[in-house]
Formats: C-alpha cells, sequence, structure tokens
C-alpha cells in the first residue's frame, strides 16, 4: 500500500522546557557532595574537582591562578613527574578549566583504568607541596607567555575592558603582569591552600561509566582529607567605574573593539530579557550585527555579543576586529543596532525564533552525560541549583516583546557603555 505525500510541511513547536538529566549527588564522610550522572556509550569517565578558592578569596594578586597552574608540580605523595608519567601511561587527559571564582582539576580517563588515576588524581588537592624552583619555572613560562600575549590586539583589548568594567583593584578586573608574578612566592601558595581550600567549599562532578567501586575508591581517596579553613568572604568592590573611551594604538593594521559594561549574576529579575537581548543583538550567527557589520558591508568576518555570568557578578560585551580604516564606521553601525532594539519593538517571530534557538542550543548539549554535565556543572558551581537552566528557559518563554525594549535603555544607554579600541 503507497502512502500519500502532501505538500504540507511538518508542524513547528517551540521549546518551552528542556528536561536536564538530575544527577545522583553523593557526599563523602567529610562533607565533600559528588554530583554523579551515569551512563553513555563509551567506557570513558570525565571527572572535575572543583574548589572555591579564585580570585575572590585570594589574599594577594594572581595568588589563585597560579596555585591552580602549579597543583600539577608535585604532591606530598608523587612528584611532577610521576604525576605526568602516570596520566600518560594510562591515556588520561588531564586540563585545569580557567575560571575567575574556582581551582579546577579535570580528567578524563577510560572507565577501566580510573582506580589507578584516583589516588594521584586526588592527592594534587589535597597536599600538593609547590617546589620552588617549579614555581622559578612557572613564573619564566607564564612571563614569556604575557609578552606575546600583549602583543595581540584582542587579548589586549579584553584585558583592557574587563579592568574598566569593574576597576583595577577588582577580582574580575586586575590584569595579570610580570611583577604580580615575581611577587608571588611559595609561602603564598601554601598560605592559599592552608586558609582556602578544603572540604567545606570543594565540589565533585562525575560523568560517563563509572567503575562499581568509584564511591568506595573516592571515600577513601578524598572522603578522609579532614582539614579546616578560614572563612575568608569574597573581596568584592562595590564601585563601579566611570564609563571609558579608550583607544590604544599598537601600529597593526586590524582594530580589536570591545564596548559593553558592567552587570550582575544570573539570579538577577532582568538576566533572561537581557540574555535574549544580547543574543538578538549579536550572540548567533543570524544576529542583527552579524547581518550588518559581516553579511551587509563586509567589516568583519565575525561579531559576538554576550553576557558572562560569574559566581558573584557579570557584563555585558560586543567584540569583534576589522580593519583599521572601517573602524570609526562600525562602532558608527553598533550604536544604530542598539538605537533600533531602545526604540522599535522586536518583531514577534524574531524573538520566538531566538528563544527557540537558545533552548535548542541547550538542548543539543542532552548527547550523553559527558555533553550534559557541562551544563548541569554551571548549574552547580554558579547557580547552586541543578534545575537552574530549566527555571532560567520557562522565564524566557515570558519575556515579551515590551521588556526587551526596556532592558535595552536600561542598561546599554551609550553613556553607560565602555568602549575600547586597539589597533
Amino acid at each position: 500500500m503507497k502512502t500519500a505525500l502532501t505538500n504540507r510541511r511538518p508542524i513547528i513547536r517551540g521549546i518551552t522546557e528542556v528536561n536536564f538529566p538530575t544527577t545522583n549527588t553523593v557526599i563523602l564522610d567529610n562533607g565533600i557532595p559528588l554530583h554523579i550522572l551515569e551512563g553513555g556509550n563509551q567506557s570513558i569517565v570525565k571527572m572535575e574537582i572543583a574548589v572555591l578558592a579564585g580570585r575572590p578569596r585570594e589574599a594577594k594578586q594572581l595568588v589563585a591562578a597560579s596555585y591552580g597552574s602549579l597543583l600539577k608540580e608535585g604532591s606530598a605523595q608523587y612528584s611532577s613527574l610521576e604525576i605526568a608519567e602516570t596520566f600518560d601511561r594510562f591515556g588520561a587527559t588531564f586540563s585545569q578549566p580557567f575560571s575567575f571564582d574556582y581551582v579546577s582539576l579535570q580528567v578524563y580517563v577510560l572507565t577501566k583504568h580510573c582506580p589507578k588515576i584516583l589516588p594521584v588524581f586526588c592527592s594534587m588537592i589535597k597536599d600538593p607541596v609547590f617546589p620552588e624552583s617549579e614555581l622559578i619555572l612557572f613564573k619564566e613560562r607564564v612571563k614569556q607567555k604575557l609578552s606575546v600575549d600583549l602583543t595581540q590586539n584582542e587579548i589586549v583589548a579584553y584585558r583592557e575592558a574587563t579592568e574598566l568594567f569593574f576597576g583595577a583593584k577588582h577580582p574580575y578586573g586586575y590584569n595579570s603582569n610580570a611583577q604580580l608574578y615575581d611577587a608571588v612566592t611559595q609561602y603564598d601558595l601554601l598560605e592559599h591552600h592552608q586558609n582556602v581550600v578544603g572540604p567545606q567549599n570543594t565540589k565533585m562532578l562525575i560523568a560517563g561509566k563509572l567503575p562499581d567501586d568509584t564511591i568506595d575508591q573516592l571515600q577513601e581517596h578524598l572522603g578522609q582529607w579532614n582539614k579546616s579553613i578560614r572563612k575568608r568572604s569574597p573581596a568584592l568592590p562595590q564601585e563601579y567605574p566611570i564609563p571609558t573611551r579608550m583607544y590604544h594604538d599598537l601600529e597593526k593594521s586590524q582594530s580589536a573593539i570591545r564596548i559593553g559594561r558592567r552587570l550582575f549574576d544570573n539570579s538577577h529579575e532582568d538576566y533572561p530579557a537581557m540574555l535574549l537581548l544580547t543574543t538578538i543583538l549579536g550572540g548567533y550567527f543570524g544576529s542583527r550585527l552579524m547581518k550588518n557589520l559581516r553579511e551587509d558591508k563586509g567589516y568583519t568576518y565575525g561579531v559576538h555579543a554576550s553576557v558572562e555570568d560569574l559566581k558573584y557578578d557579570g557584563y555585558f560585551t560586543i567584540n569583534l576586529e576589522t580593519d583599521r580604516q572601517h573602524c570609526k564606521k562600525v562602532i558608527q553601525e553598533i550604536d544604530h543596532e542598539i538605537d533600533v532594539l531602545q526604540s522599535i519593538p522586536v518583531p514577534a517571530d524574531e524573538l520566538t525564533m531566538v528563544k527557540n534557538y537558545i533552548s535548542g542550543h541547550l538542548l543539543s548539549k542532552m548527547d550523553g552525560p559527558i555533553q550534559a554535565m557541562t551544563v548541569i556543572k554551571k548549574n552547580i558551581l554558579y547557580a547552586n541549583d541543578p534545575q537552574h537552566m530549566n527555571v532560567l528557559i520557562k522565564k524566557l518563554q515570558k519575556v515579551d516583546v515590551n521588556q526587551i525594549m526596556d532592558v535595552a535603555r536600561k542598561y546599554l544607554d551609550r553613556d553607560l557603555l565602555t568602549e575600547v579600541v586597539i589597533h
């Protein structure tokens, strides 16, 4: 029997919610929560230890970043060579995700080798020793990298912009330099570990196919770690720097442009509307800035607008690179697109499409437990709520065109935006 074909296209339905998988939370003997998401078709495990011991809790600038970078350089039980050889021998991939707020250790390893890796992995956060020789080499490496970074327009623009958004004394705003690295001592690192790092502010996230005895192994290697820490409140200056126009000439043919401002964290009532507004403006390939600056005028290969939410704060930014001769015209077009959003309601079909884009983007991350954990991690570490994204999606659905125009006027007034141009 033949099935009749029609010219009718399938009904398109919006995504009103994304049901993220629920983690199984196990509390170790010392209080460390293990957030576990089991499953997947491959025999691989992703483990991450995250300690709330980043910049806002350091006693001296760059100590948190230096501390995190040097954890792999030796513990009381294993030398840096033994740590590296163990990861190599068992095919483990080690990394340290960047964060202003957390010090994190992350490893991917085959399920069968997980028991071999765990003792070494856990010792790195429990008993680091920070050998003086490794600290000297670390300083040489980062200063060399810094000297190269400071020749690149986009990196200089990012550094200048974040400092202007938050201020040079704010943990989210100050910039690294050779003098600050030179001032970090072994004592500073040990003090940071002693006073800031402990079970009380540590979480562990595990995804993939786990060996049956994983929890028992973690009880042995991490759950018996008992140390008290000082309750060091985050140092967060509350003054807001005055919006600034900053231009710096590195004698390059390309201009790196950053326009933005300090905002708020993702618990703020205006966050859902601001996320939608930013996506409409420049948050995806079909955004207004992309159509204007890339497709219509060919001024840039790509432009991106985003709302970056941190643990205690956040910021809005537009960034792109363009030919030096187009710089003034590009800024004029950015101003024009912001003016349009402030004065003309976003068409309902465009708003619906962007809502579906954001929800669909999150839905695409549900391909297996390891992918899903990247979203759940943000819920746990930054919102303290495993269901944060589900709640956010429901709030996004309720945002209307008037709210979009309201937040555009409230937060994107040109007099409130800082502008940085490096060329």
